[in-house]
């Protein structure tokens, strides 16, 4: 299983890049780039979802810097197949 199983085919995905990302092969592509040097370590902190959309927290656990914010916060939109449509990633470097 790929990442990009849990995408839509024309999933949308505004990265913290300020790329927009449109379609499972620009996804895998970002992703790979994500992912070169291994697993993140992440934890979700707070999250709230009502209908088919969730916002989440995620809080590295490593110690952060400019290339590495502390703290992202994710709004996803799934669709009625169950389906990532839409993803947002906003980036708050200090953690505060």
């Amino acid at each position: 299983m790929s990442v990009t199983d849990l995408f839509a085919d024309d999933a949308v995905h505004r990265g913290p890049d300020g790329v927009i990302r449109i379609g499972r092969a620009a996804l895998l592509e970002f992703y790979e780039g994500v992912l070169t040097n291994g697993a993140l370590d992440m934890a979700v902190g707070t999250s709230a979802a009502e209908g088919n959309r969730v916002i989440f927290e995620l809080v590295s656990r490593q110690a952060c810097d400019d290339a590495d914010p502390a703290t992202a916060v994710d709004v996803i939109t799934v669709n009625d197949d169950g389906k990532i449509q839409d993803f947002t990633v906003f980036y708050r470097p200090d953690g505060s």
